[in-house]
């Protein structure tokens, strides 16, 4: 007797078809690949692949160096904005569908959502920059550490997924003689290019060479 499938079934089973076809694998890269949304509602894929050990404690020295250079001799809301509106014009530029946002700890100064971007990404960068306020460290080197250890935020820091995220794109927002005082922070492409679009920036608006910063291409 033949069973009749029903619509929600059905829709499910296209989503994860659609899913597995959008999964991109390459030999030993670890950023996670933003898909598009599924066309049948299903929520976005994320592919992981594991960094070797010597890969992860190089990129963990090129962000320590990224986090010691790119400090501000000041800053104030016309500087956030500046560098929030250098980040919209390149990403809008490039066609890419991120949330762009600049805070100092409590207080946002600058927020974008480009076309393309989703509430998801918006909840990404909430949860990014909390990871910035609580370790003072790019929500990247966190996520490579907890990588090395073979741990979580819960596991290794009592610290809630719903709260926090240890994916790459918040950078710490340091200025001369005070510290880190905020972040800025990006989501909506693969983690490790979330990380450096941040860097980019901050290199052009600080006046670095971004090419001696950069993290190796994966």
């Amino acid at each position: 007797m033949r069973l009749r499938m029903s619509a929600e079934v059905a829709a499910r089973m296209a989503c994860v078809a659609c899913r597995k076809a959008r999964v991109r694998r390459c030999a030993r890269i670890q950023i996670p690949l933003a898909t598009p949304p599924c066309p049948h509602g299903g929520a976005r894929s994320t592919s992981y692949h594991a960094l070797n050990s010597m890969d992860i404690a190089h990129d963990l020295q090129v962000i320590a160096a990224q986090e010691h250079t790119l400090v501000f001799p000041q800053f104030d809301a016309d500087r956030a904005w500046q560098v929030g509106a250098y980040l919209h014009e390149v990403a809008k530029a490039r066609g890419i569908p991120v949330a762009i946002d600049v805070r100092t700890f409590g207080q946002p100064l600058f927020f974008s959502l480009l076309d393309g971007a989703t509430p998801d990404n918006i909840d990404w960068v909430r949860r990014k920059s909390n990871t910035v306020a609580h370790f003072r460290r790019s929500s990247y080197a966190i996520g490579l550490k907890l990588q090395q250890a073979g741990g979580t935020l819960a596991d290794k820091h009592a610290l809630a997924a719903a709260e926090y995220a240890s994916h790459g794109g918040a950078f710490p927002l340091t200025v001369a003689h005070a510290g880190v005082i905020g972040s800025i922070t990006v989501s909506g492409l693969p983690q490790r290019a979330d990380h450096e679009l941040v860097v980019e920036a901050l290199c052009a608006h600080l006046g670095h060479d971004y090419s001696k910063l950069a993290l190796a291409k994966a």
